[in-house]
């Protein structure tokens, strides 16, 4: 279903040029078999890109992390050599192993892997390497220690904590924030969109609750990592 109703910029579509027909997903797997079910292929739920200077790196956690190191070799070789990327955020969807995840892709232990990997290690020497996770339907910074880095916003769609909401990272003036708009009921709900809608987020922000509010270090100059 991830695949299919939610497209993204996959890893599958990399060589892929502007205006291409070819499809941007790698369909070479059948995931249909006569007991079960195969994975489709790994490329399709991976990814990499920047938006100003955040950098993100997206993993899938039902495959294993020998599986997916070299992958994440090379997203973080793109990392270091970004001059004008100051944070990166790791996004996954578990937070805990089981139900899929292997322990060491379920996100908090992901992260610790990614954080040594050369490139990403840049990021996190400078305490600007992040991560968001989900699975366990509750919105709440740091559930499972790694504080001030991770992050989980789960609280959609099913029972959990109950406390839906919307997340926003911010890396303006020289700033990584990320706030939390709580709109767990219709009153708060209808005054945050109301807001946001009139003036734009930025001035909104007094319906939200601050999670992180970190400076972000000088740059340097960064030698090149291949």
């Amino acid at each position: 279903g991830f695949m299919q109703y939610y497209g993204q910029d996959s890893y599958a579509a990399k060589n892929l040029t502007v205006g291409s027909t070819e499809a941007p997903f790698d369909y070479s797997i059948n995931p249909h078999r006569l007991l079960g079910c195969k994975k489709a292929a790994e490329s399709n739920f991976i990814w990499y890109n920047q938006i100003g200077n955040l950098g993100m790196i997206g993993q899938n956690g039902a495959f294993g992390l020998d599986d997916t190191r070299p992958f994440l070799q090379e997203a973080c070789a793109w990392a270091a050599n970004q001059e004008d990327m100051d944070v990166l955020v790791l996004f996954g969807h578990w937070d805990v192993s089981g139900m899929g995840a292997e322990g060491d892709m379920a996100m908090p232990a992901f992260y610790s892997e990614v954080a040594a990997m050369p490139g990403c290690d840049k990021f996190e020497a400078k305490n600007m390497l992040k991560f968001v996770m989900g699975h366990t339907h509750c919105n709440d910074p740091h559930p499972h220690g790694k504080v001030g880095a991770g992050f989980r916003v789960a609280g959609f769609g099913m029972d959990g904590c109950g406390n839906y909401g919307v997340p926003l990272i911010d890396t303006s003036d020289n700033k990584v924030r990320f706030w939390y708009f709580d709109t767990s009921d219709s009153d708060r709900l209808n005054e945050v969109v109301a807001c946001v809608s009139r003036e734009g987020w930025k001035s909104c922000t007094s319906y939200a609750t601050l999670w992180l509010n970190e400076d972000i270090p000088a740059r340097e100059e960064r030698s090149m990592v291949v």
